[in-house]
């Protein structure tokens, strides 16, 4: 008589456990590999943010107009440029640079540029927001050689950024040791961080993968940083 084989109890209880133990197993190390990626594609995009803001305003700040004492007048009283250091004023910059209506460098147009930043609030997906404007002008000849700088119709307005952000600091700061701008050549210091926008993600892992981004920049604008040959030849405009 012939003796049948057959699965035991115990056998089947083992091969449970070993189930259950490679199932628990392939699960973290599943999770690990999703939460490692959604830690680095947020921190990948809070760069790409920080980055997109900074590239637009080297190139702004790069083609500004240079400071010259013919730009007697400019419409509705303004001044040759405005650097605000006032966390409740939202219009943190504006200067005069040679852009087209496409934010494109050009020499023979001229635009106002502003940039403009509403705080973070909580709960509020809408703020930590930089906006710039790009308003176009012309100069218009004036008295004794001077020229007025008069606004134009076609003003646009760009949203910077898709995430929030948290710090849009920017500040004018002459070197340690000068009496006064004339000693010494004044720079343009700014700095931004991108933390993203509140969601599943905790407070912790936000501020983890924020990203902060800090640089020096000498613009034109600044009387200080114009040469004399500069100076000469936007004279000779």
């Amino acid at each position: 008589m012939t003796k049948r084989k057959a699965i035991t109890l115990t056998e089947i209880m083992v091969s449970i456990l070993v189930i259950s133990l490679l199932s628990v197993a392939v699960y973290k190390i599943l999770s690990s590999v999703f939460t490692q990626f959604s830690k680095n594609t947020s921190k990948l995009s809070n760069v790409r943010t920080a980055s997109k803001i900074f590239e637009r305003l080297k190139i702004d700040i790069r083609a500004a107009v240079p400071y010259s004492e013919r730009f007697a007048s400019i419409s509705g009283g303004g001044e040759f440029y405005k650097i605000s250091e006032n966390e409740d004023d939202p219009e943190k910059l504006t200067f005069y640079t040679n852009l087209d209506e496409h934010g494109y460098p050009s020499s023979e147009k001229t635009a106002k540029v502003s940039y403009t930043y509403e705080k973070p609030q909580t709960n509020n997906k809408n703020t930590g927001i930089v906006r710039r404007t790009l308003t176009p002008v012309e100069f218009t000849p004036g008295t004794d050689g001077a020229l007025n700088i008069v606004e134009k119709a076609g003003a646009t307005t760009e949203k910077m950024n898709e995430l929030s952000v948290t710090i849009f600091d920017i500040k004018k700061v002459v070197p340690d040791g000068a009496e006064s701008e004339e000693d010494t050549i004044p720079y343009l210091r700014i700095w931004l961080m991108v933390q993203g926008d509140e969601g599943p993600s905790s407070a912790a892992l936000r501020a983890k993968n924020a990203f902060q981004l800090s640089s020096v920049l000498f613009p034109r604008f600044f009387e200080a940083a114009i040469s004399q040959e500069e100076e000469f030849w936007q004279y000779k405009r």
